[in-house]
């Protein structure tokens, strides 16, 4: 027997409510009797269908708001239209990169991080950036920096990797992201250690760069 629950939202008045719903393979179950407000049942050719009447936590994102956003948005730029489903799959891609790879890469500092870590001046990050000697990417228009290359790391070991980095990016054609993510997976020029933790370790920063520099000449291939 097919149920289907349908969950309202009216935790939030501001919000139409909205049908929620997800399927699941039950046994056949026991009419009872509840508040009409609470539960509905309902006997139809394809099974029993139960509508449940919950408040929608407030500490979880909704998905309909996020779902209801990008619409909206489209519409804005396309003059009422919608795009085709390739295309909203292909923006979903696009929008959600930079959030995917911080998640992955792990916490990212920002410029104040950086400062307060490093006991510098926020002149001195900017200018420690322009010469290549610590690893930033951008992110919605600003630079955010990796806090595992802060971790154990000397201002060599920095530079290393900065420099290892522009090698994926400058000769492979790796974009920055990937090439930040490079440094953190285990590789076997280093006896199967990651760059970062090679580094840590004390390991020759040579060794790091030979191996990027390897990885971008067979990417450029």
């Amino acid at each position: 027997m097919i149920v289907v629950m349908s969950v309202n939202d009216e935790g939030n008045s501001k919000r139409p409510k909205r049908r929620r719903r997800s399927a699941a393979t039950l046994e056949p179950v026991q009419e009872r009797t509840q508040a009409a407000d609470e539960v509905e049942v309902e006997v139809r050719d394809d099974g029993l269908h139960i509508g449940l009447v919950v408040r929608w936590p407030d500490d979880v994102r909704d998905e309909w708001d996020v779902g209801d956003a990008f619409v909206e948005e489209s519409r804005r730029l396309l003059h009422g239209q919608l795009p085709d489903e390739a295309v909203a799959r292909r923006a979903a891609r696009i929008a959600t990169a930079e959030q995917a790879w911080a998640m992955r890469l792990g916490t990212l500092f920002d410029a104040r991080d950086v400062v307060a870590h490093l006991n510098v001046s926020k002149q001195r990050v900017s200018t420690l950036t322009k010469e290549q000697r610590l690893l930033a990417l951008p992110v919605g228009g600003r630079l955010r920096y990796p806090a595992w290359q802060f971790a154990g790391l000397t201002a060599e070991g920095r530079v290393t990797l900065v420099a290892a980095h522009r090698e994926m990016v400058d000769v492979g054609g790796i974009d920055p992201w990937s090439a930040a993510d490079w440094a953190t997976h285990p590789h076997p020029d280093l006896g199967g250690a990651d760059p970062v933790s090679w580094l840590r370790e004390g390991g020759a920063g040579d060794q790091v760069i030979g191996a990027a520099r390897r990885d971008a000449g067979r990417a450029a291939q």
